[in-house]
């Protein structure tokens, strides 16, 4: 398991989508598991950025939402 510390909760979004971002690059039909909740929001919400600025594609991706 790797461990990232990161300095603040907007930080450790970005590290997060940027793990999954490059998963859902390298298989594109990947199966998530993501979290509902408030605390996932700021990956989220890098996953919006990410998708706006190069094209980040979702759909042959199938999620499940875990509570």
């Amino acid at each position: 398991m790797r461990i990232i510390i990161t300095e603040s909760y907007n930080q450790m979004g970005v590290e997060a989508a940027n793990i999954v971002a490059g998963q859902i690059y390298l298989k594109p039909d990947s199966v998530l598991g993501l979290a509902t909740g408030s605390t996932p929001v700021s990956m989220y919400q890098r996953f919006a950025a990410v998708h706006k600025s190069v094209g980040l594609d979702f759909s042959q991706v199938t999620t499940f939402n875990l509570d």
